[in-house]
């Protein structure tokens, strides 16, 4: 690949990222998601054996794995579970979730040969903290059990804030979690609209305040943008009511559905009022201190994310991005994802598939994609460009796969990266596209 520059450094417009995507007539957008889902495509011939054969091969590799446990629960709206496969609230459906959940604990540690250290552990799937205090204690002794906990691993739980009392954070924090993620969608419209919940800011504050007092060190918060019901004002201060709580971390991302109180499709916000109102929040982010890391995160500055991204070492996996080193994830939970060296895999999205094979005591695999060296690397170069938004061996996105030399050329020749050497930068202008079109390929 020859050298290119790209766009002048700090030209950044809303004009750009709009004339960028348009212009080129939607070709960035169709490379970009192509590069995309090679990071995270998967195929129908993973079979349960090959997960096995895989982890008893990977055992070793690394020392430290990550762990993301999903449990589909959601406050609201009783039953309903807007990312699918989700529980109800009946105790004895979430028992026997729990159930399931701790047989495949068991199925997987039994290929191991040795009790893996954990550098991360995260509760998500929507609402975890939803668990009587009695479950959440049942599923970190079965947790600590299977894998070493201690104090230096990365433990963190998503929260809806109507559940989260201070009794049970203190709980949580006994149990060693240090971090709690609070998705804020709905803050802005306390009425049903299709996002699969409501929030009050005034709630969310009392419980950053609890947390606070705790001592948990990292207080995370998420929102989305272009919603039907949205608009670039409202954006705007909605920005500012979230920067008064004060978290540690902003995720924020466009929203790849959107529905009203029916039910019904309703369309997004357009492109360039998606623009808009993500340049609003990138505005107000940075004025108030906050890095943007990767795509789609503010941090403070002296957050350990930061100062990864600064030196070209941060990572992402499905928990978020980190300063972990160590690239393995086991996902435990129906719909779960898991990144093994030679091979990556989803659980079935189904609970009740999920939790049918685990009672067959087997591995309760859907799909996955054997990953050879060179694409492991690929998906390795392509993971940490997204981060750091550089990596020192451009060849390493390549290396011999002449669809991915095709997309990266086409890249320069729109300016969304630029080449100087054996080094591959996105550009400023990139970087906004990028942003949004990976938020929701």
């Amino acid at each position: 690949m020859k050298d290119s520059q790209g766009p002048a450094a700090g030209s950044r417009s809303e004009a750009d990222e709009a004339r960028l995507m348009i212009t080129a007539g939607g070709h960035v957008s169709g490379v970009s998601k192509t590069l995309y889902s090679e990071l995270i495509a998967l195929d129908e011939e993973c079979s349960a054996e090959d997960y096995a054969d895989a982890l008893t091969i990977n055992d070793c590799e690394e020392e430290a794995v990550s762990i993301y446990v999903r449990l589909p629960l959601h406050e609201q709206f009783g039953d309903v579970c807007q990312d699918g496969g989700g529980l109800g609230h009946d105790s004895r459906q979430i028992d026997r979730y729990l159930d399931a959940l701790c047989k495949e604990l068991e199925l997987v540690s039994r290929k191991l040969s040795r009790k893996p250290l954990l550098q991360q552990l995260h509760l998500g799937g929507g609402a975890p903290n939803c668990l009587s205090e009695i479950q959440l204690a049942r599923l970190f002794d079965h947790l600590d059990s299977h894998f070493s906990i201690t104090d230096d691993t990365e433990a963190s739980v998503d929260a809806t804030v109507y559940r989260a009392s201070l009794t049970q954070l203190s709980l949580l924090k006994g149990f060693g979690f240090q971090g709690l993620n609070i998705d804020l969608s709905g803050v802005d419209r306390p009425t049903f609209d299709g996002l699969g919940q409501y929030q009050s800011l005034a709630v969310v504050g009392d419980v950053v305040r609890n947390a606070r007092g705790l001592g948990f060190d990292t207080l995370t918060v998420s929102l989305r943008y272009g919603a039907p019901h949205h608009d670039i004002a409202g954006m705007a201060s909605l920005a500012a009511r979230v920067l008064a709580l004060e978290p540690d971390r902003i995720y924020c991302g466009s929203v790849k559905t959107a529905g009203d109180s029916t039910g019904l499709a309703a369309p997004r916000a357009s492109l360039a009022d998606r623009v808009a109102m993500f340049n609003q929040i990138l505005e107000r982010f940075d004025n108030a201190g906050y890095n943007w890391v990767g795509l789609d995160c503010f941090a403070r500055p002296d957050d350990v994310i930061s100062a990864a991204q600064d030196k070209g070492a941060l990572r992402r996996n499905w928990i978020g991005y980190t300063d972990k080193p160590g690239r393995t994830m086991l996902g435990f939970g129906s719909a779960a994802r898991t990144d093994l060296p030679n091979l990556s895999l989803q659980n079935h999205y189904s609970v009740n598939a999920w939790q049918t094979e685990l009672e067959q005591e087997n591995l309760p695999v859907s799909a996955g994609k054997r990953l050879s060296g060179a694409q492991r690397a690929r998906r390795n170069a392509l993971s940490d460009l997204m981060c750091n938004m550089r990596i020192n061996d451009a060849d390493g996105l390549v290396l011999g796969s002449q669809a991915g030399e095709q997309s990266l050329e086409s890249l320069l020749e729109f300016g969304v990266i630029s080449l100087s050497g054996s080094t591959l930068a996105v550009t400023d202008e990139g970087r906004l596209a990028l942003q949004q079109i990976w938020a929701t390929a």
